[in-house]
């Protein structure tokens, strides 16, 4: 059954009430006839009224006549009731308007109340609409990536985008949990007037100490709500506006360094011997074990990183220029070997489990001295000024040598022309230079045919600089001329080495002879000199 419409009502707010009054009666009525067999009688009539409440009961009995030995009698109940129903209609805000249908059921005969339309806030009334609706709008005013230690600024408009717009008091709130990274934000929040027009505010913000990117939120909560009482809150959907700005810094590439024994010596050195294939087990020849170590692991994986591109192993020859990537294989603790030997030395997706990358470096064909780096490479950013760990980071460089030839003599041992005169030197030249650490770990051995005597590294004064071994006698050591004089002599050296542990595969070799001196005429003519004795 459909409801009955009532009334439509529009009243404001302020404090005032309306009171609306509805008087209604109700009535009701009963026939009932019987017959009997009786005795021929007079009828007698009865009524009465009772009142309980406020409804009124009115009761009325008539007996019939007798006819013939049957009577025929007629009773009728009756009933009416009045009733008043009153209600009021109130609100305390000024600007609140409601537009409100009143119904009246039919069945159980109560109103119905529905809220069609107006404007409300404080505690917002479901069917009109709200005089307080902030909004917030978030602005980033930074358009190029905004580097680390740079600001990241966002204007933030505040505003109460209702239809009717009263002047709304709200409250601007910077919520502290949502910035777990430690990011400094610079607003002024608190207390704000909103009408229709909006109101505009910077936000600065500066990275944390660890991450490029957090989340930040903002609420403008009506400043009405905060001041309700419980029970009122209870029943009221806070009038708020939450945002979540996003600042995003530039992340600078991650962090690599050496690990292992790179990173205790600082250098590397592949000469002659590295060169042998053992027999048994991974080939190692010509290769340098390298190990790239991430510092950063705990917090951040090299593969986590967006901007991460590559973790080369680089190299060039000390005075080049140009880095070159290098190539070669990639090694894991259980013994797997995986061949990179035709692609590039890229560390980036093989990380262990404690943030390690073992490689073996395919050193280059040609010998000499090279710089070592391990890199970290980032998509480029194209600014005017970038940090230098924005676009690469580098781990520290090591200087190491390829030396895979043994020395080889250099020119014709002296003398030359095959004699030896007092004060001549006997030496042997190379190529490289040699190892003259002492003690020297070469020998030095000669004899004099005819002579009893073997010349060595202990009764041989011996002098070792750079390419060059040089020897002469010690006359102070026992040794005469007459020992020697015109005899031929043969020296030889062996276990010379180079500066990096190449030895020499022979004997240096060179025979000569004493040259054969009249001692007994021998003699000096000085003039002027004065020798005085004590």
């Amino acid at each position: 059954q459909k409801l009955r419409d009532t009334n439509n009502i529009r009243f404001s707010g302020g404090g005032g009430s309306y009171t609306f009054q509805y008087d209604f009666q109700r009535e009701a009525s009963s026939l009932a006839s019987h017959t009997d067999e009786s005795e021929a009688a007079p009828y007698f009539a009865f009524q009465s009224d009772v009142s309980l409440f406020t409804v009124s009961l009115h009761l009325e009995t008539r007996i019939g006549t007798t006819h013939g030995g049957s009577s025929t009698s007629t009773d009728e109940v009756g009933a009416s009731s009045e009733a008043m129903v009153k209600f009021t209609l109130s609100d305390p805000d000024v600007a609140d308007v409601f537009d409100v249908d009143v119904f009246f059921h039919p069945q159980y005969e109560t109103f119905v109340f529905a809220t069609t339309g107006g404007y409300s806030s404080c505690v917002h009334e479901m069917g009109t609409a709200p005089l307080e609706d902030p909004r917030i709008i978030v602005t980033p005013l930074t358009i190029d990536p905004v580097l680390p230690g740079q600001e990241s600024l966002f204007e933030i408009t505040l505003l109460n985008d209702c239809i009717t717009c009263s002047e709304s008091s709200f409250v601007l709130e910077l919520d502290v949990g949502s910035n777990p990274n430690g990011f400094r934000v610079f607003l002024d929040t608190g207390s704000v007037t909103l009408e229709k027009v909006p109101v505009k505010k910077i936000m600065r913000v500066m990275r944390g100490p660890v991450a490029f990117e957090s989340d930040i939120k903002l609420r403008l909560i009506s400043q009405c709500d905060q001041a309700l009482s419980p029970d009122d809150s209870a029943l009221n959907t806070p009038v708020m506006k939450e945002v979540t700005v996003k600042p995003e810094f530039l992340e600078t590439c991650p962090r690599v360094r050496f690990g292992g024994e790179l990173d205790d010596t600082m250098s590397f050195l592949i000469t002659k011997v590295n060169t042998i294939k053992p027999k048994t087990g991974l080939d190692t020849s010509n290769t340098v074990r390298i190990i790239a170590f991430n510092p950063d692991f705990p917090e951040r994986r090299w593969s986590e990183y967006v901007r991460l591109e590559h973790v080369y192993v680089q190299y060039r020859r000390v005075g080049s220029p140009i880095w070159a990537v290098g190539h070669g294989d990639f090694l894991f603790p259980n013994g797997t070997i995986i061949p990179r030997s035709s692609s590039l030395l890229d560390a980036k997706m093989f990380e262990n489990t404690f943030g390690f990358v073992t490689m073996l470096w395919n050193v280059p064909n040609q010998d000499g001295e090279y710089e070592l780096r391990i890199r970290t490479m980032c998509k480029s950013v194209t600014l005017d000024e970038v940090p230098p760990d924005v676009n690469g980071v580098s781990s520290a460089t090591i200087i190491g040598h390829l030396d895979r030839r043994e020395p080889e003599q250099f020119g014709l041992p002296e003398p030359l022309d095959g004699n030896y005169f007092p004060g001549d030197v006997i030496s042997f030249e190379f190529n490289e230079p040699l190892d003259c650490t002492e003690p020297y770990t070469f020998q030095v051995r000669m004899t004099v045919a005819g002579a009893d005597r073997v010349y060595n590294n202990g009764n041989l004064v011996i002098v070792c600089e750079g390419r060059k071994i040089a020897m002469s006698t010690r006359i102070n050591n026992g040794f005469t001329w007459d020992d020697v004089n015109g005899l031929q002599a043969a020296v030889t050296v062996q276990g010379i080495t180079d500066r990096y542990g190449n030895r020499y595969g022979r004997k240096a070799e060179h025979t000569f002879e004493f040259a054969e001196l009249q001692l007994d005429s021998t003699s000096v003519a000085m003039n002027g000199i004065i020798f005085t004795l004590n």
